[in-house]
């Protein structure tokens, strides 16, 4: 048989006589679409159904709505997405390429902190001829390239773009707002549709797509392995705890008069404790106001807040983050001039208000005669805008570490009033904090639920913060206007009294 005719292998092509330049294009062409088979069957795309609890009318939902993103299967039969990518999700499915068939599929485990997600699908038929992506045991340096794989939008099949890491970093995640942590930034296209998938590198993935800069051009940033490792390490044990949390307040020590004022020598570097955030649990931090932290883990912080880290630097936080909740890390400090090695426990701080956005969880709300009763959060504080609660927020960051406040579970605040006969003469009292029900102080929505059984007289006396005015409320009727109102508005009964 003749060269290059018949039965053609990969080998046998490559053989056949062509010109130079038409031969490297044939072979970076069989290249690409070799890389493109490899991995597609592992890159699904994702269907959510979704609906999101209405914020300030909590008995309510949003319209069902529908949206696309990638993910990838893993080992253990597993497929790993984007949080953000099936939050508050009703119904899932997940679909391979070249696969007409949509399997159903259900979330495992969801980290809306670090926005990512195991999906499982229960039907063993999807993971028929699909090989489970492998994991790179290296982080991608500056100026290599990466591909991208997923699902974008502008059309129905997979999608392979290739960019450079151009920057390492702690960023906040944007999908809860709640911490920042280590991301990667690409020019690889990430767009609507790509979130959930992989990033690539010599065939292995090295981080999952998540995120992308609104009026930029293609400044993209995906998640690296080390958040990746913890996020399935954190859910080996069948829950999910989080990242720890920064139980300290921190500032950089690059002024030189400040650092002789501490008594920082020659040769120091660190950064200035002025004080402690409160711990879940029992926890206290071992560190105290006027400490110079000089070292974390054995790793030496500089006085702008950053440790060397790769080829370049990154802010000491991450090495506390990149710890386990639970977990026990070292300390050294300089304390009153002298050099202290202390032990302090990986851990959360204590959340008086979630400063973050929530997902997948109900609304907590009560009732009381068409009084709405909330617990206040970031979600709402975004929701709803007023100057009341404007200057709220601005006393919040205080009223966190005020021992006045160190009682409180949470802040409850009169979200609206329903209107009925029985209240029509209550009235300005919207979106103000809660202070007193009977005498009670308040400090939880169960406080509410108790506070309406408890005193005598005429009138519920309810008082608001900094309102010296009361609010009253008759005692009298007050059940039957209350049940004509739940019914009235399609409101549970277990939200009520």
């Amino acid at each position: 048989m003749k060269k290059g005719i018949g039965k053609q292998d990969n080998k046998m092509i490559f053989e056949q006589p062509m010109p130079n330049g038409r031969a490297l294009i044939f072979a970076l062409l069989f290249v690409l679409s070799t890389a493109i088979s490899a991995h597609a069957s592992a890159v699904v795309k994702v269907y959510c159904t979704y609906v999101r609890p209405e914020i300030t009318v909590p008995w309510e939902q949003e319209y069902h709505s529908r949206s696309v993103g990638s993910g990838f299967v893993i080992e253990g039969q597993r497929i790993l997405t984007n949080a953000h990518v099936v939050a508050n999700a009703s119904f899932l499915q997940v679909q391979k390429e070249g696969d007409p068939n949509r399997y159903v599929a259900r979330v495992l485990f969801a980290g809306h902190e670090c926005d990512l997600a195991l999906l499982e699908v229960e039907d063993p038929a999807f993971f028929e001829s699909t090989k489970a992506l492998a994991f790179s045991d290296e982080m991608p340096a500056l100026k290599t390239k990466v591909i991208t794989v997923g699902f974008p939008k502008g059309g129905t099949r997979v999608s392979i773009t290739e960019g450079v890491v151009s920057r390492i970093e702690e960023r906040l995640y944007v999908h809860a707002k709640r911490t920042s942590l280590l991301s990667m930034q690409t020019d690889a296209a990430i767009n609507p549709g790509n979130s959930g998938g992989p990033v690539l590198q010599e065939g292995k993935v090295v981080g999952v797509a998540f995120q992308s800069m609104k009026n930029s051009s293609n400044i993209g940033y995906f998640i690296p392995m080390p958040i990746v490792e913890h996020f399935l390490d954190d859910v080996a044990d069948g829950s999910y705890d989080g990242f720890p949390d920064i139980p300290y307040k921190w500032r950089n020590l690059e002024n030189s008069a400040f650092r002789r004022w501490l008594g920082l020598q020659e040769g120091l570097s660190g950064v200035h404790i002025y004080g402690t955030w409160p711990l879940s649990g029992d926890e206290q931090s071992r560190l105290k106001e006027g400490d110079v932290l000089l070292a974390i883990d054995g790793i030496d912080v500089a006085n702008d807040g950053s440790t060397a880290y790769g080829e370049g630097r990154i802010r000491f936080t991450h090495h506390l983050k990149q710890r386990q909740v639970g977990d026990v890390y070292s300390l050294e400090v300089l304390r009153g001039g002298q050099k202290v090695k202390l032990e302090e426990r990986a851990s959360r701080v204590r959340e008086t208000i979630p400063w973050y956005r929530r997902h997948d969880v109900p609304i907590p709300y009560l009732v009381v005669a068409g009084l709405v009763f909330q617990n206040i959060d970031r979600d709402y504080l975004d929701e709803v805008d007023g100057e009341y609660l404007r200057n709220f927020r601005y006393h919040l960051s205080n009223w966190s570490t005020d021992p006045l406040h160190q009682d409180r579970k949470t802040y409850v605040i009169l979200n609206r009033v329903l209107g009925h006969a029985f209240n029509d003469t209550i009235s300005g009292l919207e979106d103000k904090l809660l202070d007193s029900i009977n005498g009670v102080k308040i400090f939880s929505l169960e406080d509410v639920r108790s506070a309406f059984s408890s005193g005598e007289g005429e009138f519920h006396d309810i008082r608001f913060f900094k309102d010296p005015m009361p609010c009253l409320l008759p005692r009298e009727g007050l059940m039957e206007a209350h049940r004509a109102i739940l019914l009235a508005n399609n409101i549970p009964e277990e939200k009520g009294l």
